[in-house]
């Protein structure tokens, strides 16, 4: 048909009715869009299986995971084939070496993984590895030190607290079957998920292509996994090993746990959620000691034993509050003392006073104000007598305390009210001097049918040995600024002193603090035998606080009425003694660990909410108890001291402040 016409008839139907036109017979219409669509549900299905897809395709062990090619080898990372077997694939034979090679670590060619894809995609696996889990992963790539790690990974994971996982990254071909087979590994009584991160040609690969292989292992299993802590045996295992682990922690912001010494030293781990173990090198410790006036002996007996303990990592800060009349002995002694321990170095802080003598508020605050957290969840100080002596293995029992509850999730609801961890258990108690036992209590635990660390909860500070969190350090600061604001001078009542003048004059605010929160501090039942004691107070160079030294009237000296009947007897002048205040001296443990503890106490630290609550005068409470006596003292506090009336309601607790126990005028708050 001509064009013309085309136009033509097509003019003609211009205006004409839908129902004049020609129909053509329904076998030879052409289907439309619209008939071809799926029903909603279906689309829905293609387009999540089209994505699923995608994702399964973009992660699959056939794409590098690493794409980005930072380390010092300069080498490219390939996975190779799946393989259908573990190391079917794997090369046989050592690499073509180019002449004049003498090492026998001389290859440094790219990266490939034959055997890591099967275990990180499996489907159990894939499915479960999330963001927020309970993965724990063990690395090693030294024989020797998997031996050692071994047993600590299984004991953690018979726990049931974390799900365990173990990777091996070292240059040693032994299949994971042989492994586990020199080792005894018995999958039904250690059920652990094994991972081969070692890389092909590790045998003859250089230090640097092996520093890269465990970076880029990591790489795949960190973007898989999601582990919260990565364990490695620090002080054994290859150096190649720790430096890749460290360089890849430090850039995801994992938790790296570099175990020093015999592994089985660090058995308390296995005892601790991923949660806690997370928090390993985020909680940081300072050490805080008051110096005592024109005296040395006591204070460098503490400096030494603190040289002697196993920080086991980086030591803690270390502050010195040096009176205004130091004695000669120890500023010659401080001029030689090194700090960290086992080092050149001398990175510890030294205080001094100006004035000479100071009253009881302003001492206060100058020994509160010596330490202020960095991070209020993860900076804690330790405040030490001078006095104290510490064991050895004191950082372990700290360390491993603060982790379980302060950071564990099983701990989290009872953890609020816990003020710190006390390293020493008190003769007597510090409100009136009488003698103090601590209260005897069930030590075995139902689930586990083994004895757990005597240990109970008391709401009285301590000041010889005791760590405070930085949360409730920073509270305490709060309760200070405005307990001694100008404002409630005149509205605060007369209140009789709680805490003995033998005391640094803080521990009484610090009771008060303690009473209007209900807070509580932890201590060791367990000090109370020699063998397992962490810290004792000496008392023969004992001196009463200077806060307190001029309000102390001192007993007038009685001539003996006994006769002397050996010439070569030493004369004591007991005027001032009081046997009431003398703390029973302990010899503190000689170990290094905590092994003797927990092998007589294979429970480890029993749950905050199964412990015993002692009121300040020692008297045993229930928690309903607790809460009855703060809601009482927390009305008479703010009635007497916080300069409130009873009109007025307290408000909303804020964080890290104590303004709801005051009411202060619009400036001071």
């Amino acid at each position: 048909m001509h064009l013309s016409r085309r136009i033509f008839l097509a003019d003609e139907e211009l205006g004409k009715k839908d129902d004049d036109h020609f129909r053509k017979p329904a076998q030879l219409r052409r289907p439309s869009l619209a008939s071809c669509r799926l029903p909603r549900r279906r689309r829905f299905f293609v387009i999540i299986g089209i994505i699923l897809c995608y994702f399964l395709l973009s992660h699959s062990p056939f794409r590098s995971l690493s794409g980005e090619n930072d380390d010092s080898t300069g080498d490219t990372v390939d996975n190779g084939f799946y393989p259908t077997r573990n190391g079917i694939m794997r090369p046989n034979g050592p690499p073509n070496a180019s002449d004049g090679k003498q090492s026998s670590h001389y290859f440094n060619g790219p990266i490939r993984f034959y055997s890591l894809a099967r275990s990180l995609y499996s489907v159990h696996g894939f499915m479960r590895y999330r963001r927020q889990n309970k993965l724990v992963l063990f690395a090693a790539a030294n024989l020797k030190c998997i031996s050692d790690l071994l047993p600590l990974a299984c004991e953690m994971s018979g726990h049931g607290l974390n799900q365990v996982h173990i990777a091996l990254m070292g240059r040693d071909e032994l299949s994971i079957e042989g492994i586990q087979e020199v080792n005894g590994y018995n999958e039904s009584e250690c059920p652990l998920i094994w991972h081969d991160a070692r890389p092909d040609y590790g045998p003859w690969s250089t230090d640097a292509r092996m520093e890269a292989s465990v970076k880029s292992g990591l790489v795949h299993m960190l973007k898989i996994l999601h582990p919260r802590a990565i364990i490695t045996h620090e002080s054994r295992d290859e150096p190649f090993l720790v430096r890749g682990v460290k360089t890849r922690a430090s850039q995801t912001g994992i938790a790296h746990i570099g175990l020093k010494g015999r592994a089985s030293s660090f058995k308390w781990i296995t005892k601790l959620d991923s949660r806690a173990l997370a928090a390993w090198n985020r909680a940081q410790i300072e050490i805080l000691v008051h110096a005592p006036p024109a005296s040395s002996g006591s204070l460098l007996r503490l400096l030494k034993s603190l040289q002697k303990a196993d920080y086991f990592g980086p030591a803690p800060g270390l502050t010195i509050e040096l009176p205004f009349d130091v004695d000669p002995a120890l500023t010659d002694f401080l001029g030689r003392f090194t700090w960290p321990p086992h080092t050149e170095g001398r990175q510890f802080t030294l205080r001094r006073r100006i004035t000479r003598n100071t009253a009881a508020e302003e001492a206060a605050i100058r020994s509160i104000d010596a330490f202020y957290p960095r991070k209020p969840w993860y900076s804690h100080v330790l405040v030490l007598s001078p006095h104290a002596e510490l064991a050895p293995s004191f950082y372990h029992f700290l360390k491993y305390s603060i982790l379980k509850y302060k950071y564990s999730i099983m701990e989290a609801p009872a953890a609020y009210q816990l003020l710190g961890i006390s390293l020493e258990l008190p003769s007597f108690k510090p409100t009136d001097g009488a003698e103090f036992s601590p209260p005897t209590m069930e030590t075995v635990s139902l689930a586990e049918h083994s004895h757990t660390l005597p240990v109970f909860l008391w709401q009285a500070p301590n000041s010889n040995a005791a760590l405070y969190f930085g949360d409730k350090w920073i509270g305490f600061h709060s309760f200070l600024s405005n307990r001694f604001a100008p404002s409630l001078k005149t509205k605060q009542t007369t209140r009789p002193k709680s805490v003995l003048n033998r005391y640094p004059s803080w521990m009484e605010y610090m009771l008060e603090f303690i009473r209007a929160r209900g807070y509580y501090l932890l201590y060791p039942a367990f000090a109370a035998e020699d063998d397992f004691s962490l810290a004792t107070v000496h008392n023969e160079l004992f001196q009463i606080p200077e806060e307190h030294a001029s309000t102390e009237e001192a007993k007038p000296p009685e001539l003996s009425q006994n006769e002397i009947h050996d010439p070569q007897a030493t004369l004591i002048d007991d005027s001032n003694y009081d046997p009431r205040f003398e703390s029973a001296e302990k010899a503190v443990s000689e170990s290094l660990s905590m092994s003797n503890l927990l092998s007589a106490f294979p429970g480890h630290l029993p749950r905050l909410s199964s412990l015993s609550i002692l009121s300040p005068s020692g008297a045993k409470n229930g928690p309903d108890d607790l809460i009855n006596s703060t809601e009482t003292y927390l009305k008479s506090f703010r009635l007497e001291v916080g300069g409130c009336d009873s009109e007025h309601d307290p408000p909303d607790l804020v964080p890290l402040s104590t303004n709801d126990l005051f009411c202060l005028e619009d400036d001071e708050k």
